[in-house]
Formats: structure tokens, C-alpha cells, sequence
């Protein structure tokens, strides 16, 4: 194969596109199997060689290889065909692999990792700087893995780095492997900081001059752990450590320190100096402990931020990098307390932190790319910050970071505009201009149901399906939906509502299920939307219709012999109530009557009682001159005869006590006057005053006891009642001829 060639439609002349040979894919890259233009106009060409991506504006050619250390990368080395299916997604066809899908939004973050093995890759993956200088060179330190330099390049591969390491044996080596802030002076000498000293890099001897902190010369720099370097527009070339601030005359090589001075005010406040800054109006700012700013007269320091000296404050606040935008306003990483805007102008501070969007509070590092707006490393990842409107959108591991944990002030952009940032695994380079929005929006579809735990299948899919019906015990179910974004689908966003039970839309992250439980019977509608991963929402959405049918106590012939059985009751408890109040009122009538009775009868026992007085009283005017007539009797006959009229009077008299003792009766005032007495000798005595009477009838009434004494407490007047009404009723019932014994 010769390569690939493009044709102008308008002059019908061919480019001829020769691709590279590689020492691991000799005479293979140039067999092309297959191309197919994307959505921005790049073209990817299938290889037995691997895939590529040519970008016909900038004639950039990138490269995607199988890689056995990564497993991200395309499965095989031989793609027969790939295609570009419309919504942003490459997929090719791996013979070997099967089928592979590349996601054009993560590959804009190129990954430069340490491979093992390989001679001339990165020496190690934890990046603290970059640099690109004068000469074209690109510099990159590593924590640990000393300093690596390629060429700048187009491409931005990165496959070709020469090594400096420390050498204890070779005094001209790098004093240290540990490589912090990298420089280059307007006399184009290269200054490299580290954890063990200063040094400068002559280019023709290829070899390392160290300044080191000597306890015995207090010329020497302050502090071998080199946190800054910078040389000012008046020619001072500074340097920070971690341990205060220097000047370096460096043509001697000597230094001159400034120190926090708790007696001077107007001394540098922060003991750490990791920033040191210019701006436009030509001002020195650092960056610390605090933020400060040279005052070039006295050579006093104005103290900014934070506002107190309180420790708290310090470890919140302290500043990592300092940048200028367009507008003169500074831009300040803090390693606790988010990121600082300074209006330069106004000298006021506003904040952006997690309140706002960023993923964390730590910045790492900053960079404002060529339209303005402000990228920020974190250790929860990338943002960009819009600089109109502030609006942030953040990037990870899914979008084709190398590492969520970026390092402090490991970060630089070069003259093409091109951003580098560095992490404990390697480091990212891009650029801005390829970040594309994926503007797609993305159908929205509910894919299941699940009733108590067990997927409900109808006729058609669920997605095709307007309504359904639940019975009533089937109240417990969830749904599952889906955008169809393939593109960081993680980032894919969600929001439902139940109509009918919910209030308002639930924004659920990325979470595409939900759950109700124990639902009334009716009818409700759920809606689902979704946005896409660059948050571009489908509003209109999906939707379902669900009718949960009631219980067969709830249906509405139900409710209809509800409402029979109820006015039915009704009508029962109403006849009932008028039932009791009718009793109510015979009750009370017959109290009426009763009471009426009560009184008629008080009335007769007074007239009884009345009457009997009025029978007495003749009664006993009677007995008087009779006893006193049969007194003076001298013929016991007629004697005989007045005394059964006297035992009858007296008999009659008895009555009339009777019926003025039932009156007592009746009124209460009745008393039983018991005293012992002979029962044998008055019944003998009571039974001679029924002889006559016996004996008028026919009837033979006789007496007999075994005993002629019996004593008993009794009431002799109530016992003798008692004796008067059993013989009365004996005399009455016996038949003539007959015989009472007693």
C-alpha cells in the first residue's frame, strides 16, 4: 500500500497521504482496509496496522494501537472496517476481537503513561511539571523518577524520552530525582528545583550545576526542597523554597533570603513559597501560605488572603498557582478552600468550591485556555470553567483521564494552546478545541417491570406498550429505563414522575430505576426524561399509562351494595330508635300509672286507715258497757251467750287493728314487738273464738299439742293474725260435717 489520497472536488487534484512506518508495524499501517468520514469532518482509516484518525485542517494523524498493558485500547492490530453510526460512536470490526466501539469524546484526552520495559518511555507516572523551552524541547519531572526530555511535537506522542537522572557518583548529575519547578531564564538557561537543591543546565555540556543549602553560609539558598523559580521583568530572579524566600544573584551564586519575622510587619508572612507570579501591571505576587504582593520601593510585602493568621485558615486557603485572564482578574488554586478569583481592580475575592459544582475543594493546578476559559485539576478529577457565566463541567476516568489525583501545580499550556496536566499515574494533553459537546439528544425508553421482585412480561415490550393493567395485590413494582447514549452513557442523567402519586420530577443522577410500593388502586402515569453525558436533556420524553384495578371489594358494584346494606342499616337503627322511644313512653306512661296507683293507694290506706279509727272508736264504746253488763250477769246462759258477743267485738276490733297495721304496713312504720310467750296456751286461746262459728257450720274443731308449754319470741298480735286468717280460710273451705284439727 502507498498511504490514502484526498481529492479536491473543485481542481480534481489528488493529496497523496504517505503514513509512517513504525519499527513494530513495518510496511502494515500503509494497507488500508477501509475509510469513513466522522461527525467533524476527521477521517478514520482501518489498517492491518492498527487504526488512524486524520484531522485534514490541522494534518494531524493520530494513531490507535493495540496495547496488551491497556485495556482500553482496540483489541487487535488488524481492523477490516469501522464505522461511523451517526451519533458521535466509532465501531470497528476487529477480525480477531470481534467488534470494538471507541469513544471519540474520551480519546480528545491523550494519555501519556509510563510503559514498562521501554527504554526511552517516561521514567515514571508521578508528574510534578512540565516545560517547553526555547529550543523546542519538552520537559517533563517525575516525583522519584528524575527528568525527561523529547521534542515537541505535532502529534503529541511522546514516545521518545532522553533521561537525567541523579548519579551520587557523578557531581555534574541532577542533585535529586524528586523534580519540582522547572524554568528557563531570558539568557535561555534551564533551572530545574528538586527535593535536594537548585540547578542550572548547560545545553553544550549537557551537564547540571547545583545550589545547594549550606547550614555554614548564610549566602546559600534557604532551603534544598525548590518549591518556585522566577525571574521578575526588572531581571531579579527568584527562588522559593520550603523554607523561605530567596534572591540569587546569579552570576555569583549567591543568595540573599527573606524570612517570616513575627516582629516586622511589613516581612513575607509565609514560611512555604510554591507560587511566584507577575502580572500585567507588573506587580509580584506570591503564593504560599498566604497570597502576598511585593511592594518594589521598600521591598515589603502586602499580606492578602487569608484574612487571619489562624492555622485553620492557612492549611484552607494556602496557594498553589497564580494566572492572569484577559481581564487582569488573578486566578488562585487553594489547597482546602477551592478556587480564588481576585479582581484585580477592585483587590476583592470571590470563591468557587463544591457549593458550585467542582468535584472537590483541593485545586490542584490551573491553566485559562485561548477562549478564556479556566481549567482546573483536582484530586476528584478535570473541570472547565466557563468564564462568561462560571457554569462548570466536569471530567473523569469514564470521559479518558489517566487518574482522578492530580499534583499540585503540575500543569502548563504550550504556544499552541495545547493543556498538560499532570497525575500519579501519567499525564493528559489535549486540546481545548477538540472538547466537542455531544449535542445528541438521546431517546428515552422504559424496558421493564417488575412486580414484587419478578419481571412482568405483556404483548408487546414494555417500550412499545401505551397502557397496562395491575390487579390490586400487584402494587409493589419498579421500572427500568434507559437513554440510548452510548457515549459516557455513566454520565447519562435521569429524572421520573409518577402522575398521580408524585408531586414534582425526581432528579436521580445516573440511577435508571425506581421503585414504589404498596400504590392504591387507580390510575397514574409515569413519565421519564433524560439528558445525554454533556447534560442535553430529552424533555419530552417517555411515558406509561398504568391502571391498578381495585380489590372486588372496591369495584363499583361493590360500592352499590355498600350503599343498600348501609341505608338498609340505616333504616333498621331508625326503626329500632323508634321502637325504643315508643317503649320509652309506655315506660314512662306506666310510671305515670304507676305512680297514680301509688298515690290511690296512699289515698285508700288513709281512707282505710280513717275509716278504721271511726269503726274503732264505736267499737270499743261498745265493749265497754258489755263488759261491764256481763260483769253483773248472774245467769250463765245469757253470760255465756254476751261473751261470744264480747269474743266476736273483740274479734271485730282485731279486724279493725289489722287493717290499721297494714296500713303502718304499707307507709313503712310497722315494727315487730317479739317477746317470748306460750304458742300452746294462745292457740288454744285464739281457737275458742271459731267454736261458735265451727259449730254453726257443722264443722268439728279440735286442738291437740304434745306439750302445754311452747315458748317462742313472737309478736303476739301478728301471731294471733296469723292463727285469725288460717282458721277463717279452714272454716271457709271445709265442708259441712267436716273436721279441722290442730
Amino acid at each position: 500500500g502507498k498511504g490514502f489520497s484526498l481529492l479536491n472536488k473543485k481542481t480534481g487534484r489528488f493529496t497523496n497521504y504517505h503514513i509512517p512506518n513504525r519499527s513494530d508495524f513495518p510496511n502494515r499501517s500503509n494497507v488500508i482496509y477501509d475509510i469513513n468520514e466522522g461527525l467533524n469532518g476527521e477521517l478514520w482509516l482501518s489498517t492491518r496496522g492498527g487504526l488512524f484518525r486524520f484531522d485534514p485542517s490541522a494534518k494531524v494523524l493520530s494513531h490507535y494501537v493495540h496495547d496488551p498493558e491497556n485495556p482500553g485500547s482496540i483489541g487487535d492490530n488488524l481492523v477490516s472496517q469501522v464505522i461511523n453510526d451517526g451519533t458521535g460512536q466509532i465501531w470497528i470490526v476487529v477480525p480477531n476481537d470481534g467488534i470494538n466501539r471507541i469513544n471519540l469524546f474520551s480519546n480528545v484526552f491523550r494519555k501519556i503513561q509510563r510503559k514498562a520495559n521501554v527504554n526511552n518511555s517516561l521514567s515514571g507516572n508521578f508528574i510534578t511539571r512540565f516545560y517547553t523551552d526555547s529550543r523546542g524541547n519538552f520537559w517533563v519531572g517525575c516525583f522519584g523518577g528524575g527528568l525527561n526530555r523529547t521534542k515537541n511535537n505535532n502529534h503529541k506522542d511522546y514516545n521518545n524520552f532522553e533521561h537525567f537522572d541523579f548519579d551520587a557518583n557523578d557531581p555534574k548529575s541532577i542533585s535529586g530525582n524528586r523534580i519540582n519547578p522547572i524554568y528557563e531564564d531570558r539568557d535561555q538557561m534551564l533551572w530545574f528545583g528538586t527535593f535536594w537543591g537548585l540547578n542550572s543546565y548547560d545545553y553544550n555540556t549537557n551537564c547540571f550545576k547545583r545550589f545547594q543549602y549550606n547550614s555554614d553560609d548564610s549566602t546559600s539558598i534557604s532551603h534544598n526542597t525548590v518549591e518556585s523559580i522566577f525571574e521578575d521583568s526588572h531581571g531579579t530572579f527568584w527562588v522559593g523554597t520550603r523554607n523561605g524566600l530567596n534572591i540569587m544573584d546569579k552570576g555569583t551564586g549567591k543568595f540573599i533570603r527573606f524570612l517570616p519575622d513575627d516582629n516586622d510587619k511589613t516581612s513575607i508572612s509565609s514560611i512555604e513559597i510554591r507560587e511566584i507570579f507577575e502580572d500585567s501591571y507588573g506587580e509580584l505576587w506570591f503564593g504560599g501560605d498566604y497570597l502576598e504582593k511585593l511592594n518594589r520601593k521598600d521591598t515589603s510585602f502586602i499580606h492578602y488572603l487569608p484574612d487571619t493568621r489562624n492555622k485553620s485558615d492557612i492549611n484552607r486557603t494556602g496557594i498553589e498557582k497564580i494566572v492572569e485572564d484577559d481581564s487582569t482578574n488573578l486566578w488562585l488554586s487553594s489547597l482546602r478552600g477551592g478556587l480564588y478569583k481576585m479582581n484585580r481592580n477592585k483587590l476583592t475575592f470571590s470563591v468557587l468550591t463544591t457549593d458550585h459544582g467542582l468535584p472537590s475543594n483541593s485545586i490542584k493546578s490551573l491553566e485559562i485556555d485561548d477562549n478564556g476559559d479556566i481549567w482546573v485539576t483536582t484530586n476528584q478529577g478535570l473541570s472547565r470553567i466557563n468564564y462568561d457565566n462560571n457554569e462548570i463541567k466536569n471530567f473523569d476516568m469514564k470521559d479518558g483521564l489517566v487518574s482522578l489525583e492530580f499534583i499540585d501545580r503540575s500543569s502548563c499550556k504550550d504556544d499552541d494552546g495545547w493543556l498538560y496536566f499532570g497525575s500519579r499515574d501519567g499525564f493528559n494533553v489535549f486540546h481545548p478545541d477538540s472538547i466537542k459537546e455531544n449535542k445528541i439528544i438521546p431517546p428515552v425508553y422504559i424496558t421493564s417491570l417488575t412486580v414484587a421482585g419478578q419481571q412482568k412480561y405483556f404483548d408487546k415490550p414494555l417500550f412499545e406498550t401505551e397502557n397496562i393493567e395491575l390487579k390490586y395485590n400487584e402494587n409493589d413494582f419498579s421500572f427500568d429505563f434507559v437513554a440510548l447514549n452510548y457515549i459516557n452513557s455513566q454520565k447519562n442523567q435521569y429524572a421520573y414522575i409518577l402522575e398521580g402519586y408524585d408531586e414534582d420530577w425526581k432528579y436521580v443522577g445516573n440511577k435508571h430505576v425506581t421503585n414504589y410500593t404498596n400504590m392504591s388502586p387507580g390510575e397514574y402515569t409515569f413519565r421519564v426524561k433524560a439528558s445525554n453525558n454533556d447534560g442535553y436533556w430529552n424533555e419530552e420524553g417517555t411515558s406509561l399509562v398504568m391502571v391498578i384495578q381495585p380489590p372486588f371489594w372496591k369495584t363499583w358494584w361493590a360500592y352499590v351494595i355498600y350503599t343498600f346494606a348501609f341505608f338498609g342499616l340505616v333504616f333498621l337503627l331508625r326503626r329500632n330508635e323508634l321502637r325504643k322511644i315508643n317503649l320509652r313512653q309506655e315506660l314512662e306512661l306506666e310510671q305515670v300509672n304507676a305512680e297514680n296507683l301509688a298515690r290511690l293507694d296512699i289515698e285508700k290506706n288513709k281512707f282505710f286507715s280513717n275509716i278504721s279509727h271511726e269503726f274503732r272508736t264505736p267499737l270499743t264504746l261498745i265493749l265497754g258497757p258489755l263488759d261491764r253488763f256481763i260483769g253483773k250477769l248472774k245467769n250463765e246462759e245469757q253470760k255465756q251467750e254476751l261473751n261470744l258477743v264480747r269474743r266476736n267485738a273483740r274479734r271485730l276490733q282485731t279486724l279493725i287493728n289489722q287493717l290499721l297495721s297494714l296500713s303502718k304496713l304499707e307507709s313503712g312504720k310497722m315494727k315487730l314487738r317479739a317477746r317470748p310467750e306460750n304458742i300452746v296456751k294462745l292457740t288454744r286461746l285464739f281457737l275458742q273464738s271459731f267454736h261458735s262459728m265451727a259449730e254453726d257450720k257443722g264443722i268439728k274443731l279440735e286442738f291437740e299439742s304434745d306439750a302445754e308449754e311452747h315458748i317462742v319470741c313472737i309478736d303476739t298480735l301478728k301471731f294471733e293474725k296469723v292463727i285469725n286468717n288460717l282458721l277463717s280460710n279452714a272454716l271457709k273451705f271445709t265442708e259441712r260435717g267436716g273436721k279441722i284439727k290442730w
